[in-house]
């Protein structure tokens, strides 16, 4: 075999590689990306039996009763759930508060309240904002609406454009949550319900980290355009007659 020849070869299997390497990205491409033209969003609101249906089509979740943290800590990340809080309106980050009914619903009187400056003027009607934090996919989120009164605590899905993919609300003492087709980038939970002090209990996620392409892929792509480069320099070369 001649050195051309070879060199041939070479390129040849440089551009397999190449096409390869493209058809294996643009399937990863197509396996992350949310398919909006088929986005389904589904609405769950019960109490335990509910909350147990939502966990088996949900899959691998986490959950948060906030019983091991200490009354009145602020909360501004919850890592295993793979969610960060913004400051809330009036100052602050979402905060325990210890609930004075233990019977509004089963996990515990250890609630995340959106009132970190006691409840007064301060923080009363805020929000509490989370963010689905970076290199986390979330597709479900779950709650419990821990408030002694009877309103609906309502939750609003963004997706990462700022689109409403849907809204969920849980009433007093019951579970509400929703799984979506397309991955959230953040959440509100309407500071305007009730008397204006809010609070939510087990919270609970289905994170799971960002699909990332191989290292493999990513070696089989270099080594392609390495190939590439390879026969570009061949054919640069100057020729002489035999």
């Amino acid at each position: 075999m001649t050195e051309l020849t070879l060199f041939h070869e070479l390129n040849l299997a440089g551009i397999k590689l190449i096409r390869l390497s493209a058809l294996l990205l643009g399937l990863v491409a197509l396996t992350a990306a949310p398919l909006t033209a088929t986005a389904s969003f589904t609405v769950y609101r019960g109490g335990l039996a509910v909350e147990a249906q939502w966990r088996k089509d949900a899959g691998m979740t986490q959950l948060d009763t906030f019983e091991s943290y200490a009354i009145g800590a602020q909360i501004a990340a919850l890592p295993a759930l793979g969610l960060q809080f913004d400051r809330l309106q009036g100052g602050g980050f979402p905060v325990i508060y210890l609930h004075g009914e233990d019977d509004t619903h089963p996990y515990g009187q250890k609630h995340l309240g959106n009132f970190p400056n006691g409840i007064n003027a301060i923080n009363r009607f805020d929000d509490i904002i989370g963010r689905v934090t970076a290199g986390s996919v979330i597709t479900a989120i779950g709650f419990w609406n821990g408030d002694g009164q009877d309103d609906t605590y309502v939750l609003t899905v963004f997706d990462i454009v700022g689109k409403s993919l849907g809204t969920i609300g849980a009433r007093k003492g019951t579970f509400a949550g929703f799984i979506s087709d397309n991955p959230v980038d953040h959440v509100s939970w309407e500071g305007h319900t009730g008397d204006g002090w809010d609070h939510l209990d087990a919270l609970q996620t289905n994170v799971h980290a960002a699909l990332v392409p191989e290292p493999q892929l990513l070696g089989l792509t270099a080594l392609a355009m390495l190939l590439c480069g390879r026969r570009r320099l061949i054919c640069s070369l100057p020729t002489s007659e035999a």
